[in-house]
């Protein structure tokens, strides 16, 4: 698929290697399974997480995940959201914009398969490098 969207010709031509990557997504995306991993992680501490725990339906916050979002076939398993958690570097900024949806500093967003919001209250650094980030869990209605 990726030959044929690119075609023949005898000029010298540059690829993006993006295309190569939106092509790998297409073909991948029907049959594989999905992970949460963070390649540049940084801890984040939810420190209200006792008290919405105890909020919870089932005082549980393990919540089953479809291993494909196409494919039920492919089956499913379990995420538990505890008290420290990591996300990927590239999913924080210092420095909010309009045009950004990761978490930022007095900044709410989405708990994936939560359905609360995670808020940053404090960044927490060594140098210039974050290693923590102390947020809280808002379940509040009109919450974002």
């Amino acid at each position: 698929n990726f030959c044929n969207d690119l075609g023949a010709t005898r000029a010298e031509n540059l690829i993006e290697i993006e295309k190569l990557y939106h092509t790998a997504r297409l073909n991948l995306g029907a049959t594989s399974r999905r992970a949460m991993a963070a390649l540049d992680p940084i801890k984040v501490m939810i420190t209200n997480f006792e008290e919405e725990k105890t909020k919870a339906r089932d005082g549980s916050m393990t919540f089953e995940v479809q291993n494909s979002p196409t494919d039920e076939s492919l089956g499913s398993h379990t995420v538990t959201l505890t008290s420290t958690i990591y996300i990927d570097s590239s999913d924080f900024r210092l420095v909010d914009s309009s045009v950004y949806y990761g978490l930022a500093p007095n900044k709410a967003v989405g708990i994936k398969y939560h359905g609360g919001n995670l808020f940053c209250d404090e960044v927490v650094k060594n140098g210039d490098k974050i290693v923590e980030l102390k947020c809280h869990i808002d379940n509040s209605e009109g919450r974002k």
